[in-house]
């Protein structure tokens, strides 16, 4: 019962009322997975990211074949930059499933923001980027300049459209799980509709939670790379533009 409370209050983004009534599933079943991985998602959402990471970490000693657990927790160690922490998380998570295409995305954009930050450290930390670059290799980062900004503003639509997608989701969940479970409820299929149960459906519209807030999870750290990554061409230009007043 506490479990479906708190799957309505999320919906509902309720997320502190969510956190409480997943605490109180916790209380009555502490051996759950589900639940941790359930109320990390909650601290996730209220930019929790060490609360977020402390469940997702119980939620795999409770379960170690529950990916999602991996995932949340992944997602927590790269708000709190602890790449090399999310590095293997992804890492044990692959070795139980290694073709899992998700998290293999996810070791890619660790990587990657890991480079991009490092880059970053090392440009302020020096102060000399773009010193005694050649001009083919300032050309090369300014042509990388521009094809990170095009694709930042292609990041940002698409993030904005599966946050639109999740939040409509969210609201039809909040709605149906008002009606009773005797009630008539259609699915639309292309343009047809059939009848179908509302555990179905409340179980299909919470995996397209799942899937909107993964892919607006997936953008919004693209987002951030992209953003590091423009910064660290930013300081590279501005630094050799300097070097170069200096010179003349």
């Amino acid at each position: 019962m506490f479990a479906r409370l708190g799957n309505t209050a999320f919906a509902a983004k309720k997320y502190d009322e969510a956190i409480a009534k997943y605490s109180e599933a916790i209380e009555l079943d502490p051996e759950s997975h589900v639940y941790y991985s359930n109320r990390s998602a909650c601290h996730w959402a209220k930019r929790e990211w060490a609360l977020a990471a402390a469940d997702a970490k119980t939620c795999i000693e409770k379960d170690p074949a529950f990916l999602k657990g991996y995932y949340r927790l992944t997602l927590a160690q790269m708000e709190q930059e602890d790449f090399d922490g999310a590095l293997e998380t992804i890492k044990a998570c692959l070795k139980r499933q290694p073709d899992n295409a998700e998290m293999r995305k996810q070791l890619q954009l660790v990587n990657a923001k890991k480079k991009a930050a490092e880059f970053v450290r090392n440009a302020d930390s020096t102060g000399a980027a773009g010193r005694g670059m050649s001009g083919e290799e300032l050309a090369e980062i300014q042509e990388q300049y521009i094809a990170a900004n095009k694709e930042l503003k292609e990041v940002r639509a698409k993030g904005v459209a599966a946050t639109g997608e999740k939040r409509r989701t969210e609201l039809t969940l909040a709605e149906l799980s008002k009606v009773g479970d005797d009630t008539r409820l259609f699915r639309s299929v292309g343009k047809a509709f059939m009848l179908a149960a509302r555990p179905e459906l409340l179980n299909d519209l919470e995996e397209r939670v799942s899937e909107a807030e993964k892919r607006a999870t997936s953008m919004e750290a693209r987002h951030a790379y992209l953003e590091a990554r423009l910064s660290s061409h930013e300081a590279i230009l501005k630094e050799a533009a300097k070097a170069g007043r200096a010179s003349a």
